[in-house]
């Protein structure tokens, strides 16, 4: 995943993004990820190791949310329909002659 997002802003330099990984309920992974360079993580917030990875993650500057951010569903979204360029765009924070 890590090598995807950096591929693509390989291509798109400058393209506004945020890459969060869902680490369910596994905090070992999210420690994982913080030591691979992930700075948007998200973790189950009853797991009793939250607090723990929480202040690791602040400790590097990185986020640590309880719940997913908002995402977009590309697999719902159809952009031979008429609107569907512009729920896209809107999703970006973009207009659509950017796209």
């Amino acid at each position: 995943m890590a090598a995807m997002i950096a591929r693509a802003l390989a291509h798109h330099p400058g393209a506004p993004h945020r890459a969060a990984l869902d680490c369910a309920s596994a905090p070992g992974l999210a420690l994982d990820a913080l030591r691979q360079g992930w700075r948007l993580l998200v973790l189950d917030p009853a797991h009793p190791a939250f607090p723990a990875v929480r202040a690791a993650a602040e400790e590097v500057g990185a986020a640590l949310l309880p719940e997913p951010p908002e995402a977009l569903d590309l697999s719902r979204l159809d952009l031979g329909k008429p609107g569907g360029l512009a729920i896209l765009a809107r999703h970006l924070g973009v207009s659509v002659t950017e796209l």
